[in-house]
């Protein structure tokens, strides 16, 4: 079994099931509240790069809508600024395990840990 963290916003209905698949699967698992303590620009950058993700995926387009933020031509950085400025807007929750970022559209998808 191993130690695992969770990123997620606290109404995520994804996010609980996914925080309950955990802790059903994993040793030791941390949730961290994302609004309150979201990853640095340079963690998110680390996210995307382990998923093979843009900048734009980690954002809800729903919650999204409520900004100002330019769409057009924006750049990976620009949606990680985004995103740590704006911390509800996280899409997905966030599951770091061994160094390795996973963003986790399905609560089934937490298997990889083993």
């Amino acid at each position: 079994m191993k130690q695992l963290t969770i990123y997620t916003i606290p109404d995520s209905q994804l996010g609980k099931k996914v925080i309950a698949h955990a802790q059903a699967t994993a040793a030791e698992v941390q949730v961290v509240d994302f609004t309150k303590t979201p990853l640095t620009e340079t963690q998110l950058s680390k996210c995307v790069a382990d998923c093979k993700l843009a900048g734009e995926d980690l954002i809800s387009k729903e919650r999204y809508e409520n900004t100002e933020f330019p769409i057009q031509n924006a750049s990976d950085e620009d949606w990680f600024k985004l995103l740590t400025a704006n911390p509800v807007l996280l899409r997905y929750p966030i599951v770091k395990c061994d160094g390795i970022y996973k963003l986790l559209k399905n609560p089934a998808e937490i298997t990889f840990i083993k």
